[in-house]
């Protein structure tokens, strides 16, 4: 398991029965849209489960890229 995290989330509207908004990785500074709680909670899951460095793109179920480590010069 990685190093312990910690998420900002706004639930913007609750349509079809789940939310939907945003959820910021506070340790990391970013912030992806979520269409479902389910999604939500798969976004969390991949950060908790990832790298303890989080080098690598982490990808929701939908398979969008999210949470990605801006490259240092």
């Amino acid at each position: 398991m990685g190093k312990p995290a910690s998420f900002i989330i706004d639930v913007e509207d609750n349509q079809n029965h789940t939310w939907q908004g945003k959820i910021t990785w506070v340790q990391a500074g970013r912030t992806v849209p979520f269409r479902s709680a389910l999604e939500l909670m798969d976004l969390m899951d991949s950060v908790v489960q990832a790298n303890p460095d989080a080098d690598q793109v982490l990808s929701s179920a939908s398979g969008r890229e999210v949470f990605k480590k801006e490259e240092r010069a």
